[in-house]
């Protein structure tokens, strides 16, 4: 059970470096540590940093830091007990020859000297029994790698131990732990702060569930910015024939471009953390805060639509506290993806669509959902056969937008955990893509919406005009 390499070129770490920014003491070899790599060098123009990111191999960073409690409870209160185990964290390796670089450093109370803790590798076959396993002692009998990690001294970095995995059939989801089940810890409660430091055998450090996520997002970007150029093109050449441009049509624009924000400060998230390991978290938030905003500003735009407006109303009216609603569910959304990010890695979750934020989104657009099509069937009873007609593909289209996030939530617990994460985030790209250029279509071609609705119910010139008269009325 004890595999491992020590690889040449590699020096230990002083205490105050974090781990992928250590010097390098030794000439570069081809087998050398990532702990050495060096920083990547700034890109001057954005785009050709994120291409040259998703082509080139060598800016390449992965970095997890865990702090957990070992050893004796603190205090005497009734129901604390040792902890001699803990979970650190889990990692998708793909084919080849992997390694793990690890290494240990005490946060409290900093009086230890060489003591030696074990870290534990634990392939995804053999996790559930591990699970199963009451005495968290006993869970070591299952583990496919086991070493000896030496603890720095009086709260120092210890020395970084390099393990390795091989894989021939099919990628695996590693799960590592610390334990002190020999109890050499005594006295009082210990934290430690552990790094772990995974990389592909190919030498890329995303996780595998993870490795085409950069490219997709430069994709995304790309057709995003292909997208909005089109749409103003179109708009332009709108707004020259009916004179102006309706307010849905300026909504459209402004999901669009939230949705174009989102998607580069999170591809440029993704840029960072393949240089860093880490990326820039307060991107990362505001990407997933604005991605929510459009939702929400989409979602009232159909359910809007669906009660009414444009079709047999001009001016919102009543339904103005439709996005006011919303707004509060977006916000709801918020705080839970706040929540979710504060909370430690669960052994369980792949990605940030499963447990209690995943749930919370999928009961959320379900009952969203139920409101669109409540909507759509009251607005029916007071129109006329054109906006009927009209709502009927309307609601059928639709629908594709609202069910994306539920059907794919399901679908993709159907597959194995390394695909979920993946399967998720392609499934809600394509869906967004999909509704974005069917709501442009809708609203700028002169179809059945433009018939229907107000937009081309004026017999003024321009389709925005205030004038309330309705072919169905």
């Amino acid at each position: 059970k004890h595999v491992g390499l020590r690889l040449p070129g590699v020096r230990v770490c002083a205490a105050s470096e974090p781990m992928g920014r250590c010097g390098r003491a030794a000439p570069p070899t081809s087998s050398r540590s990532r702990l050495d790599r060096r920083p990547c060098r700034p890109c001057h123009s954005w785009l050709a940093a994120l291409v040259g990111l998703a082509l080139h191999g060598d800016c390449l960073a992965k970095l997890t830091k865990t702090v957990v409690k070992l050893g004796p409870p603190r205090g005497k209160r009734p129901g604390n007990m040792r902890r001699d185990w803990q979970f650190l964290g889990k990692f998708g390796f793909g084919l080849g020859r992997s390694k793990y670089e690890c290494r240990i450093r005490e946060l409290w109370p900093k009086k230890l000297n060489g003591t030696e803790l074990r870290i534990e590798a634990y392939m995804d076959e053999e996790w559930p029994l591990v699970e199963a396993t009451e005495n968290v002692c006993d869970r070591e009998k299952h583990a496919r790698r086991t070493r000896s990690v030496r603890v720095g001294q009086f709260g120092e970095w210890g020395d970084v131990d390099v393990g390795s995995f091989k894989q021939t059939v099919r990628p695996h989801v590693w799960y590592f732990a610390i334990a002190d089940c020999n109890q050499t810890l005594t006295g009082s409660n210990y934290e430690f702060e552990v790094e772990i430091h995974a990389t592909q055998a190919d030498g890329s450090e995303f996780s595998v569930e993870l490795r085409w996520a950069l490219h997709a997002n430069i994709v995304m970007v790309l057709g995003f910015s292909a997208f909005l150029l089109s749409f103003w093109r179109r708009a332009v050449a709108f707004r020259n024939h009916t004179g102006s441009v309706h307010a849905v049509i300026w909504s459209l624009a402004a999901i669009v471009v939230v949705q174009f924000i989102a998607e580069l400060l999170h591809t440029g998230h993704l840029a960072a953390y393949r240089s860093d390991g880490v990326g820039l978290r307060p991107l990362e938030f505001a990407s997933e805060s604005l991605f929510i905003i459009s939702q929400i500003m989409q979602t009232s735009l159909l359910i809007i639509i669906a009660s009414g407006y444009t079709l047999t109303r001009a001016k919102l009216g009543e339904l103005d506290v439709v996005p006011l609603i919303l707004f509060l569910v977006g916000l709801v959304n918020i705080i839970v993806a706040v929540i979710d990010k504060l909370r430690p890695e669960a052994a369980h979750v792949f990605s940030e669509y499963e447990g209690f934020k995943g749930w919370t989104l999928l009961v959320m657009h379900v009952v969203l959902y139920v409101w669109f099509l409540l909507a759509v069937h009251w607005t029916k009873e007071s129109s006329g056969l054109k906006v009927q007609n009209f709502l009927s593909s309307f609601s059928a289209a639709a629908s594709v937008n609202f069910l994306a996030y539920p059907l794919t939530f399901v679908v993709a617990h159907l597959f194995a955990p390394y695909f979920r994460k993946p399967l998720m985030e392609s499934g809600i790209m394509l869906a967004q893509v999909c509704s974005n250029l069917w709501l442009s279509s809708l609203f700028l071609d002169r179809g059945a919406y433009f018939e229907a609705s107000c937009l081309g119910a004026s017999p003024l010139p321009g389709g925005g005009s205030p004038v309330r008269f309705f072919k169905d009325d």
